[in-house]
């Protein structure tokens, strides 16, 4: 009995590489974007403490240098926060280019291993035809050869 060979096996392959490259790619973009919202989140932390200084720093006896450094650090503050957000929205729209990369490379590798399976079956079902052929062979020379013995 030969053994069941998938015709496509090297484009089976080739097709499981791409899904695990995207793959890949998707997760290197999902931590990108895990570390700037991490960014985003300090930023925050300091803004608040920048406005709390600066409420601080406006109350009782009012020193304007020290009013005016604490409000510029909140505003540079602000302003990175600003330009980190805006690139977090470019790090998830490439999250959502990179999840449909991957969901397609599935579909494609999910369609060879279903033609895999249906080819499997028709092997199967070959193989069952073709040794019940010999047994019918073998019962039928059998058959033969004790007729003629009587």
């Amino acid at each position: 009995m030969r053994a069941f060979k998938f015709r496509l096996q090297a484009v089976s392959k080739l097709r499981t590489q791409v899904r695990d490259k995207a793959a890949e790619a998707l997760g290197a973009v999902l931590e990108s974007i895990r570390i700037v919202r991490e960014q985003i989140s300090h930023l925050d932390r300091e803004i608040q403490e920048a406005k709390r200084l600066r409420h601080a720093a406006s109350s009782g006896a009012i020193r304007v240098d020290r009013l005016l450094t604490v409000q510029r650090h909140q505003f540079m503050l602000e302003s990175q926060r600003d330009q980190i957000q805006a690139h977090l929205e470019l790090l998830q729209q490439e999250e959502e280019r990179r999840r449909y990369t991957l969901l397609e490379a599935e579909k494609e590798l999910r369609v060879l291993e279903k033609l895999e399976e249906k080819q499997y079956k028709q092997w199967e079902m070959d193989q069952l035809a073709a040794d019940q052929k010999q047994i019918d062979e073998w019962a039928a020379l059998r058959g033969k050869q004790n007729q003629d013995q009587r």
